[in-house]
C-alpha cells in the first residue's frame, strides 16, 4: 500500500517544480524562497522564470503607459535656441535605457530578497509583503498576484447545501420563492444582528 501512494505522489508531483505557476510563488513565498528546490537547478529554473516574468510585466506597464496621452510640456515664452533642441534629442535617445534599469533593478532586489534569511513558517507572507513593499516594490506587485487566495466554490457549494435544512421531509411543500427567502435571511441576518455573548 505504501509503495502504491508513493508511485502515485511521484506521478502526479514529479513535474511541479517545473511548472510555472508553483514555482514562482514558492520563490516569493519568504517562508521558503529557493530552499525546497530538489536541486540547484530546478531553483536556478524557477528564478529565471521569475526574471522573465518580472520583465514582461515591466513590459506590459511600460505599453500600458504608451498608451495613455503624453503628459504636456510647459511652454516657452521665448524662442528655443538650437541648444535646447540638442539637449531634447539626448534625453529621446535615452529613453529606451529604461528596459535595462527595470531589469537590473529587478534582479537587484531579487538577488536581495534571496539572500535574506526566510522567515518562520508561523509567519503570514503576505504581512511580510505589506512592510517589504516599499523596499521590494516589483517583487511585492509580483507577489501579490501569485500569493493570492485561489478562487474557490466553496461558498456557494455551502449555500446549496443549507438548502437541505430548509427543504426536507417536514418542509416538503414550501414553494422556490419562499425557500430562497429563508435562506437569504439565514445567510445574510447574522450580518445586520450583533453577537449575542
Amino acid at each position: 500500500m505504501k509503495g502504491t501512494l508513493a508511485a502515485a505522489v511521484r506521478r502526479r508531483f514529479s513535474d511541479v517544480e517545473e511548472q510555472p505557476l508553483y514555482s514562482i510563488a514558492t520563490l516569493l513565498d519568504p517562508r521558503y524562497k529557493n530552499l525546497f528546490f530538489s536541486n540547484t537547478n530546478t531553483a536556478a529554473n524557477a528564478k529565471e522564470i521569475l526574471m522573465r516574468e518580472l520583465l514582461r510585466s515591466y513590459r506590459e506597464e511600460e505599453n500600458h503607459d504608451l498608451h495613455e496621452p503624453p503628459a504636456r510640456k510647459p511652454r516657452r515664452d521665448q524662442a528655443s535656441s538650437s541648444l535646447d533642441s540638442i539637449f531634447d534629442e539626448i534625453a529621446d535617445e535615452q529613453a529606451p535605457v529604461s528596459l535595462n534599469r527595470a531589469q537590473v533593478g529587478s534582479t537587484a532586489q531579487l538577488e536581495t530578497y534571496l539572500g535574506e534569511t526566510t522567515i518562520s513558517r508561523e509567519d503570514k507572507p503576505l504581512q511580510y509583503w505589506a512592510v517589504n513593499k516599499v523596499r521590494l516594490p516589483t517583487l511585492a506587485k509580483m507577489a501579490s498576484r501569485y500569493l493570492s487566495a485561489p478562487c474557490s466554490s466553496v461558498d456557494s457549494e455551502t449555500l446549496f447545501s443549507s438548502v437541505s435544512h430548509i427543504v426536507n421531509d417536514d418542509r416538503n411543500r414550501i414553494t422556490a420563492d419562499h425557500a430562497e427567502m429563508i435562506l437569504f435571511i439565514k445567510k445574510n441576518l447574522p450580518l445586520i444582528l450583533p453577537k449575542s455573548t
